[in-house]
């Protein structure tokens, strides 16, 4: 991912991203991922070391910040000369990344890396199933720490 800096720019919300103009939508955004278009990282090389991959995306209006997986679509168009580009977000992180403002207006979002811990152990996921396991393994881990201290504080004493 290093060569994967940080992607930025204005993009509006596609709704189906297999393009075929069925409704309702054919392939919507899986919840959990941003797809961007594959002409924004050029080399696809670096695209295949990006795909599923966290980031972070910040809203510049709202200055809101959500961590997905990042995928990459070939039929989404980038935005030139200052024209919104298409992104694949699901309508619950399109949603909060508005934060209360037009939910239909195309946002100015800058999309990197993502270094959050909290995301990285998935306690944060919009997907209710990931979020569920991620909690659930937090806490058994928690408990068998504790199992462990309490076995062991008996042969301390």
């Amino acid at each position: 991912m290093s060569d994967f800096v940080r992607v930025t720019g204005r993009f509006r919300r596609v709704f189906d991203l297999s393009k075929q103009g069925t409704t309702p939508p054919a392939s919507p955004p899986r919840p959990g991922w941003i797809y961007l278009p594959a002409a924004v990282v050029g080399d696809k090389a670096v695209r295949r070391r990006c795909r599923g991959r966290l980031v972070r995306i910040v809203a510049r209006d709202t200055g809101v910040a959500i961590h997905r997986r990042l995928a990459f679509g070939a039929r989404l168009r980038k935005g030139d000369d200052g024209t919104p580009g298409e992104v694949g977000l699901d309508w619950d992180s399109w949603i909060v990344l508005h934060d209360g403002g037009d939910d239909e207006a195309p946002l100015d979002l800058e999309i990197r890396p993502s270094r959050s811990l909290v995301a990285w152990a998935g306690v944060g996921h919009p997907d209710p199933t990931v979020h569920t396991a991620a909690v659930l393994g937090l806490a058994g881990l928690a408990l068998g720490i504790l199992s462990i201290v309490l076995a062991l504080a008996p042969l301390a004493s």
